[in-house]
């Protein structure tokens, strides 16, 4: 998988923050506080092709963090695939080959990647 460039990373953002833009009309039975609550990224206006919003930083912060990947599933998938990279099927079993010790280096790297990813969500 190519990484984003943060041309395509920031094209993401601004994506997801103008699909989140709600136009309120006014006629859906909510106060404002209701409303604010229910849609905390409110449209704003368009200038040449672009939205603006109205939003507190929170509401903007949680919709970035929303989109963005996860780092510690990217950790772990990076880890994964280290293992992967380094692991045969050659097994003789005396620990200390050529062969065993990349298996327990795959084994190890397994390990971290499982113990990064349960305790991203703890």
């Amino acid at each position: 998988m190519t990484p984003e460039t943060p041309n395509e990373t920031a094209q993401r953002i601004a994506d997801a923050l103008t699909a989140a833009a709600f136009e309120c009309d006014g006629k859906c039975g909510l106060s404002e506080q209701e409303c604010y609550d229910a849609h905390p990224i409110m449209f704003s206006a368009m200038s040449n092709g672009t939205t603006h919003v109205n939003a507190s930083v929170t509401a903007i912060a949680e919709l970035v963090l929303s989109v963005l990947p996860d780092p510690a599933a990217a950790r772990a998938a990076g880890l994964r695939e280290a293992a992967a990279f380094v692991d045969n099927d050659d097994d003789c079993g005396c620990g200390g080959c050529d062969s065993c010790i990349p298996r327990k280096f795959a084994a190890d790297l397994r390990r971290m990647a499982d113990h990064v990813q349960s305790g991203a969500q703890s």
